[in-house]
This record gives structure tokens, C-alpha cells and sequence, in this order.
């Protein structure tokens, strides 16, 4: 009895197993290509922000360095006499 029914549908059991196991095949194939394009996206985004904030940084090095050397541009300007005098009020209490 079995084997008349594998004879008479075997073609068909075996069509429906191979429909079913390439279904599988193209969800986990699908679903394997998107966590690896997420995980692309995620490094993309990680570099992007940590080129940003090397922007950022060198950006504020660049206004602290042009800071620093506007003050000592000034220093430089005065005379030696009123570097000290400047330094002794701006520093003393009375």
C-alpha cells in the first residue's frame, strides 16, 4: 500500500519537499544577507561619527592654539616693563 502511493506520488512528494527546502534556503540566504549589510551600515556610521569627532577635536586644538598665540602675539607687543606691571594687576588683591 505504501509503495503504491510513493509510486503514484512520489514526484509530487518529492517537488513539495524541494519547493520547501528552496524556500528555506532563500529566507536563511536572505536573512544572512541582511544582517551582513546591517553590520556594513553600523561600521559606516561608527566611521562616519569618528571622523566627525576627530573634526571636532582638531577643530578646537586649531582655535586653542590661534588663542594662544594671539595672547603671546600681545605680550610680544609690550614693553618689557608693562608685561610685569600688567601681570602684577591683574594679579594682585588690592
Amino acid at each position: 500500500m505504501l509503495t503504491a502511493l510513493l509510486g503514484d506520488f512520489g514526484p509530487w512528494i518529492v517537488g513539495i519537499i524541494g519547493a520547501i527546502a528552496g524556500a528555506l534556503g532563500l529566507y536563511f540566504g536572505g536573512k544572512k544577507a541582511g544582517k551582513s549589510e546591517a553590520e556594513t551600515k553600523h561600521a559606516e556610521d561608527k566611521a562616519a561619527e569618528a571622523v566627525a569627532e576627530a573634526k571636532a577635536t582638531v577643530e578646537q586644538v586649531t582655535e586653542s592654539v590661534k588663542g594662544a598665540n594671539d595672547v603671546q602675539a600681545d605680550i610680544n607687543r609690550l614693553n618689557p616693563g608693562d608685561a610685569a606691571n600688567k601681570l602684577r594687576n591683574d594679579w594682585s588683591r588690592d
